[in-house]
């Protein structure tokens, strides 16, 4: 596996909310996290960064390479779920902290076999030298517009509700968790993602990127970054790029 991971506090915010993750943590296994995070002060940058610290942590304590699938996505959403309630009960403690919360991707890459559990609406692709597909759903008020069949997929894109999320961890004591599990084939990539990049890039300029760089791979982060932000950087930016090239 290849990794490449960047986090850009964009043009208009005074700090990055964003956390991120990713790196091997066993052999032929990659852990990759991100979390973009909410609250006034820096309750945004707490949120995401307990959520990112503690996730990994408990992934790397409980997991061995003999899982069966169903064990893996019992660890990723009982992490997700257990750092919901870290996060909901410093809230209650600390003022200061009161409706902090932050979104989650987590993606356990093993082999050649993605396992995603995730809150929010940050997101995860799958990009080949074909297409670029998005396999996670956001939690979101547009989506669920979209989903009714109230507005379109285009009309989604620019939408003045499309950053109102309907999940967040922390903002309440329980938290619904999805779940999804793909493969990654040989010289594909997965790329985990906060709305920074998504809110300024369409997919196919993204796709864009990934094809014209797909032999300069390390350089793909910086680049999504940087034209995000020539085309606004209202947000922050993390970006997660993990390529197969083995299996």
């Amino acid at each position: 596996m290849l990794l490449f991971s960047k986090s850009d506090i964009g043009l208009v915010r005074k700090s990055n909310q964003d956390s991120f993750y990713c790196s091997l943590i066993f052999d032929d296994v990659v852990l990759g996290v991100v979390c973009d995070g909410m609250g006034g002060a820096n309750a945004g940058d707490i949120a995401s960064e307990v959520a990112v610290n503690k996730v990994v942590e408990n992934i790397k304590l409980n997991y061995c390479n003999d899982m069966k699938e169903s064990d893996i996505r019992s660890l990723l959403i009982s992490s997700i779920k257990l750092v919901n309630t870290n996060i909901y009960d410093m809230s209650l403690i600390n003022e200061e902290y009161s409706g902090m919360g932050t979104t989650i991707v987590v993606a356990l890459v093993v082999r050649n076999i993605i396992y995603i559990a995730y809150v929010g609406d940050s997101r995860a692709y799958i990009i080949n030298s074909e297409r670029i597909s998005q396999i996670t759903t956001d939690h979101s008020v547009v989506q669920e517009m979209v989903k009714d069949g109230r507005i379109t997929s285009e009309e989604a894109i620019n939408h003045p509700k499309k950053n109102i999320i309907t999940r967040a961890l922390g903002v309440s004591a329980k938290v619904e968790v999805d779940y999804l599990k793909e493969f990654i084939n040989k010289d594909e990539f997965l790329m985990i993602c906060t709305d920074g990049l998504t809110n300024h890039l369409t997919s196919r300029e993204i796709y864009d990127v990934f094809f014209e760089y797909n032999k300069n791979e390390k350089s793909i982060p910086d680049v999504l970054i940087s034209r995000a932000k020539q085309s606004g950087g209202q947000d922050n930016i993390t970006v997660i790029v993990i390529k197969n090239d083995m299996f």
